[in-house]
């Protein structure tokens, strides 16, 4: 490692984000295949911020009506383009999905008062998002909020958290796709173990469900499976 530690193992899974891989984060000796070379090169590490805030009541609803669990926003400047382009309504209390059990839950355990909105940064904006500081990004989001909602009282929120996945060398990107000239093969590519030692996992490995939680994780178990197999000859 960069710290000087070293590790052994007769094979390893590495679940690296693929922007790593791009820039050449990890030194492989021996070298990967050319093959697994390509497929890093050809896919796309995409960026998508987000950002979530705590309100103490739900301020937007009374425009936007009870069953509405997005609403959306568009910049009338360039510059703009991709800041807080969508707001969706993550709050307990509305039940995940409609549920009525989950929401009654929710209100049991006291999460009435819990009202949460998460909106993301994307495209053009992302090199203004990345220079602005935490407190930039919250008193814009919330201009933007107070802009879309005039009549509302727009207060301040209880708690908030911001990613910095773009920032952060170890991350780098929050999805994977198919860049210009690249296929899906590229993905199965990537997903292909070297020399019977070397396993690959992480969403930008899975053809069927990439750019996603569940597509990481079925990922997972598809490695380890894999390297279960391999040392059923030594049973």
């Amino acid at each position: 490692t960069t710290g000087g530690r070293e590790w052994t193992a007769d094979k390893v899974i590495t679940t690296v984000p693929l922007a790593v891989l791009k820039r050449g984060g990890i030194c492989f000796e021996p070298p990967l295949s050319e093959e697994k070379l390509q497929a890093i090169q050809n896919l796309g590490a995409g960026l998508v911020e987000k950002v979530a805030l705590k309100f103490p009541r739900p301020f937007w609803r009374s425009a936007t009506g009870e069953d509405a669990d997005f609403f959306g926003h568009v910049s009338d400047r360039r510059e703009n383009r991709g800041l807080f382009g969508v707001f969706y309504d993550l709050s307990p209390s509305r039940g995940g999905c409609g549920h009525k059990e989950e929401s009654d839950c929710a209100l049991k355990s006291g999460d009435e008062g819990c009202h949460v909105l998460v909106s993301t940064v994307s495209g053009q904006a992302l090199q203004r998002y990345s220079k602005m500081t935490d407190e930039e990004v919250l008193h814009s989001c919330l201009q933007t909020l107070r802009l879309l909602f005039p009549r509302a009282e727009v207060p301040v929120p209880t708690q908030y958290l911001l990613s910095r996945w773009g920032r952060d060398p170890h991350i780098g990107m929050s999805y994977s796709y198919v860049g210009v000239g690249a296929s899906g093969q590229d993905y199965d590519a990537l997903a292909k173990e070297e020399r019977g030692k070397l396993y690959f996992a992480g969403e930008a490995t899975n053809r069927q469900h990439p750019q996603t939680v569940t597509g990481a994780y079925l990922s997972g178990l598809r490695e380890a499976c894999k390297i279960i197999d391999s040392e059923r000859h030594y049973l």
